[in-house]
């Protein structure tokens, strides 16, 4: 039975091993930077470098989701060529008509503020989202000017990614993006607040509301070891992002190209201990008219 045993872990050791490889656009050629990556039903992944390439530990019979803005998601076998090809998306746009904004009038939405909680990041991409509903205030200035993140991270300059979304009324789940390329964003080194000008995307504030997300990116100028007390280091990506607790339900995670709402649990400590809460990302925005 020792000996079965042996040989099994043996067997499924040596078939895990890292994966090498490279995303490019099926069209152009050219390779992609920040793809998100996953397992596909394993929460573990990584994201690709800025020249596109990456290294995930996998089987050679696992799945790879890929997902980017700019692209369709994606699902490959590992393949011996390590080219994985994303096809990009083709943004069906309704007839819209266009106003200019005017920035005579400014109003700030979205109560978060720096806290003690934060999402560490380990070696899997997610996408930490908020949404704001559209209302009176909103209405009267509808065009978003600036996002507001919180963030904590023990290096200089850790990449994330914002993305803007619709709010989709049929599923209950952040929708259709409404910008169709990524917004890089550098953040400083310790607690930081980052405000991300968005003004130039000229974005009207949907009546389903808008959604904001934060995207961690797993490279390796993002990495970072932590050990508390132990000689054993854990590894994480920064940076992390600042949490707030709210009793509001609408906070989201995208993870293995799905979304998920976050619902109330019960507080197990701090000043709101024994109450149920949502957890949700540190975020704001700035409207004007």
């Amino acid at each position: 039975m020792n000996k079965f045993l042996v040989f099994f872990l043996f067997l499924t050791i040596s078939l895990t091993g890292q994966i090498k490889g490279v995303v490019k656009d099926s069209i152009s050629g050219e390779p992609i930077p920040y793809v998100s990556i996953w397992i596909e039903n394993k929460s573990t992944g990584t994201s690709s470098e800025e020249n596109g390439t990456f290294v995930i530990n996998a089987k050679e019979t696992n799945r790879l989701q890929f997902s980017c803005l700019g692209y369709k998601d994606t699902t490959l076998k590992i393949n011996e060529n390590g080219i994985y090809l994303l096809s990009p998306e083709i943004y069906q746009i309704n007839e819209v008509i266009v106003f200019s904004a005017k920035r005579t009038k400014v109003n700030k939405i979205g109560n978060s503020e720096f806290s003690r909680s934060s999402h560490l990041q380990g070696a899997i991409p997610q996408i930490l989202a908020k949404k704001f509903d559209y209302d009176s205030i909103v209405k009267e200035t509808n065009f978003l000017k600036e996002i507001e993140i919180f963030t904590k991270s023990p290096i200089k300059d850790a990449i994330l990614k914002i993305r803007i979304l619709e709010f989709d009324t049929i599923t209950s789940l952040p929708g259709k993006s409404l910008v169709d390329e990524s917004i890089l964003v550098k953040v400083g080194k310790g607690r930081k607040k980052t405000i991300v000008d968005v003004s130039n995307q000229n974005i009207s504030i949907p009546k389903s509301g808008i959604v904001i997300g934060i995207e961690n990116v797993i490279i390796e100028s993002n990495k970072y070891f932590e050990s508390h007390g132990q000689k054993i280091e854990r590894t994480f990506y920064a940076p992390a992002v600042l949490l707030n607790y709210v009793e509001e339900e609408n906070s989201f995670m995208f993870v293995n190209l799905h979304w998920f709402k976050r619902i109330k649990h019960l507080v197990e400590f701090g000043n709101n201990k024994g109450k149920k809460m949502v957890i949700e990302p540190a975020i704001n925005i700035v409207l004007t008219n």
